[in-house]
């Protein structure tokens, strides 16, 4: 399955389970990732080891690192999806692979009713 299959999977779990995502440009600079997780203080975090740009390779794990450095928030858990064909990243105790945590997960999660005027995204 390819990455851009797994955020539509992801923000499509979010909305099931009632959480409120924030989609973030892949280019974003730490400091200002970090003023995004400061402001929004989430619980988990979905990343990608890295993106792919037309001319090189862009290692987004490192970026995110700063950023949970410099954020004035502790998130409880990181997903990410290992780029294999393009970059894998070492993974830190708060961390999972997506592919082994997507196997993991044995319980369906039923829908929440949520109100029509809901955020389902930031």
């Amino acid at each position: 399955m390819h990455s851009p299959f797994r955020a539509v999977i992801a923000m499509l779990a979010c909305s099931r389970i009632g959480a409120v995502h924030s989609v973030v440009f892949g280019g974003f600079a730490a400091k200002e990732l970090a003023t995004r997780i400061t402001d929004c203080q989430p619980k988990v975090i979905v990343s990608a080891s890295a993106g792919v740009e037309p001319t090189r390779v862009v290692p987004y794990k490192p970026l995110l690192d700063k950023a949970l450095e410099l954020a004035n928030h502790n998130v409880q858990s990181t997903i990410i999806v290992q780029r294999r064909d393009v970059e894998e990243c070492e993974l830190g105790p708060n961390e999972q692979d997506y592919d082994e945590f997507m196997a993991s997960q044995t319980n369906k999660a039923e829908p929440v009713p949520l109100p029509a005027n809901h955020p389902h995204h930031m």
